[in-house]
């Protein structure tokens, strides 16, 4: 019967390794099976090319894996019950997230806890059983490191996702360091895992170039989460070079290795190009479609502002000038306007640290877009200005509220005699009016008005704000006027 050469069992032992066969001496036995049949059919009269050729199908990487795969279902019961609980609590987590999140989308009841359940079973359980079936199924280089960071990463990276969605606390700093794990443990570890078992330059060249523009994408998708400049400029970037670099290096690479095109390929291509096109959307700057929602409001109530103002101003300098007007009602209008505009100082004040922290820029600048504020640069960022109206110290939002109360009684103690016009004053002002959040929880009038919106939401608030205020402020001028005449008639 013919034997193989050294050489001819070598190229063999080439292909099974290259599956990544890498259970015991399952590469070894393989090898051996493989060789044997063709030598069978070598004794046949079939050449080595021919015999390796009927072969080819037992040689496919899928093949031998799938043999793997089995190998390990049969012989390890530990593996087993990873691979039955991953598939399992797959299926159970995936389908409660999903169902979360539709449940969030149309504000049914049961979303969060739906999110909450199926999150940390994809944290805790699912995440953790699928690593541990890939570090059984692939050995690489530095495989101990690389999956632990993987496991760390990926943890902390879901929870912080699940923060997000939820609104929690921490939920930024979780993201910032899933990605810092990501962009700077794993995927460097892995790129330096592979550079030592490379072949060839255009291998290498793949490992290299999706390393570095994986990378990229990331860091912008992080960017645009964190609402940090750039991100749109890394996500197009990485997302450009994915598709037009990386991806036909790795298809040169792939023909180069085999001659038939194979199903992980393909789905490769389609997985590639709807991750491009996704990331291509969020550098998009798709936001400005929601911001114009919020840009007509903001718009309107700005000029109604202005416009009592000035039509307030006006109406006391006419009074004012008035050299026969009564001392009392004099002072009257006098505390009406300065504590009114003093309490519009205070909005205008708040609206420019917003902005600013918003968007990173000097107070100055901020003070110049306060009345267009619809113009800022990042109109949906919620975190820092969450931070500033309700941090560890209170934060300005009851600080705000608890002027408005102030501001209030002020004009109130000026109409103290007329219930009307007390109870309209009152009803513009108030706060403590019984308000609820989307869920039906009571909350604060700061809750309410402030909490868990983007920048652009709030100064939209801020702006109504001011516009009751001038309101409030123009029919109390009225009324101390109408209130002195009618005194001097009788």
């Amino acid at each position: 019967m013919y034997s193989l050469t050294d050489k001819e069992v070598d190229f063999v032992r080439g292909r099974v390794i290259g599956a990544q066969v890498s259970f015991s001496h399952l590469a070894d036995d393989l090898t051996d099976h493989i060789c044997c049949l063709i030598e069978e059919s070598i004794s046949r009269g079939l050449s080595f090319e021919e015999a390796y050729s009927e072969s080819s199908q037992l040689l496919d990487s899928k093949t031998l894996k799938d043999v793997e795969e089995k190998t390990l279902l049969v012989i390890n019961k530990k593996y087993r019950i990873m691979k039955t609980t991953m598939k399992i609590f797959s299926l159970i987590s995936l389908i409660m997230v999903s169902l979360g999140a539709t449940f969030k989308i149309m504000h049914w009841p049961g979303a969060g806890i739906l999110l909450l359940l199926g999150f940390t079973l994809l944290a805790t359980v699912f995440y953790p059983s699928a690593i541990f079936v890939l570090k059984r199924e692939n050995k690489i280089k530095w495989g101990g490191f690389i999956y632990n960071i993987a496991l760390v990463a990926g943890i902390i990276f879901i929870v912080g996702v699940l923060f997000k969605i939820m609104h929690y606390p921490g939920a930024a700093l979780l993201l910032l360091f899933g990605f810092l794990f990501f962009i700077g443990l794993l995927l460097p570890s892995l790129l330096f895992s592979k550079l030592s078992t490379s072949k060839s330059g255009i291998e290498s060249a793949v490992y290299i170039t999706g390393a570095i523009f994986l990378a990229i994408t990331l860091a912008g998708e992080c960017f645009k989460i964190m609402h940090y400049p750039g991100a749109a400029v890394l996500l197009f970037f990485g997302s450009m070079s994915l598709s037009l670099i990386w991806l036909p290096l790795y298809a040169i690479d792939s023909f180069r290795k085999t001659d038939s095109v194979k199903g992980g390929f393909i789905y490769l291509c389609t997985a590639m190009i709807l991750f491009s096109v996704f990331n291509l959307l969020l550098a998009l700057n798709v936001s400005k479609n929601v911001v114009y929602d919020y840009m007509q409001p903001g718009i309107t109530s700005n000029n109604a502002v202005a416009s009592f103002e000035d039509y307030n101003s006006k109406f006391a300098n006419q009074i004012l000038s008035d050299s026969l007007a009564d001392s009392n009602m004099v002072a009257n209008i006098n505390t009406a306007v300065e504590n009114s505009d003093k309490f519009c100082a205070l909005i205008d004040f708040i609206k420019s640290d917003i902005i600013a922290i918003s968007d990173g820029i000097d107070k100055l600048e901020a003070e110049k877009i306060t009345d267009s504020y619809y113009q800022m640069l990042n109109p949906l960022e919620n975190l820092k200005s969450e931070e500033y109206l309700f941090g560890v110290q209170g934060g300005r939002a009851n600080e705000l509220q608890a002027q408005v109360d102030s501001y209030c009684k002020t004009l109130q103690s000026l109409v103290e005699n007329n219930k009307a016009e007390n109870e309209f004053v009152y009803n513009l002002l108030t706060t403590y009016q019984q308000q609820e959040d989307y869920s039906g929880k009571p909350v604060s009038w700061a809750e309410y008005h402030f909490y868990r919106f983007p920048a652009i939401a709030i100064l939209n608030s801020l702006s109504w704000l001011e516009l009751r205020v001038r309101i409030a402020e123009s029919s109390v001028l009225h009324h101390i006027a109408l209130q002195s005449t009618n005194e001097l008639s009788n």
